[in-house]
């Protein structure tokens, strides 16, 4: 097993970093990725679901329907996103969540990310960044 290097970012007070979504995206986050969910984040899913349910892969529609796109496993205390065939439920030629975001303006409204809780330290880069943005434009409560 390789061994786990930390990312320091040198520059983090003035580096901007961004979601490669709609760019290129492989979906390398979305591998075996299974961040867990706030009960608000749960709540901003479902309100959508609807919506992404039809986008989904076949086989992670009907595990969805089925079985709900919450896992019976828990990180950090919540539940966390179900995984089906090594990738997340809402994964599908890139990230359902943010094409159903991109239809409301933006491609991260309905995307439970933390800094804490990623999959990659590429992924912690670009959401410490985005994180950080949208606090300079005040879109970020504490």
């Amino acid at each position: 097993m390789p061994a786990v290097v930390p990312l320091t970012v040198v520059n983090a007070e003035t580096a901007t970093f961004d979601c490669s979504f709609g760019r290129g995206c492989v979906g390398l986050c979305c591998q075996n990725g299974r961040p867990s969910v706030t009960a608000d984040e749960q709540a901003a899913i479902k309100a959508v679901l609807s919506r992404v349910t039809p986008l989904l892969r076949p086989d992670a529609a009907k595990v969805v329907k089925k079985q709900g796109f919450l896992s019976n496993r828990r990180k950090l205390g919540k539940p966390m996103l179900r995984v089906v065939g090594g990738w997340c439920v809402f994964f599908n030629e890139g990230c359902v969540l943010h094409k159903v975001g991109l239809e409301d303006g933006d491609f991260a409204v309905h995307k439970p990310i933390r800094v804490q809780d990623t999959v990659c330290p590429d992924q912690q880069a670009r959401v410490f960044g985005s994180l950080r943005r949208k606090a300079e434009v005040g879109r970020v409560s504490k």
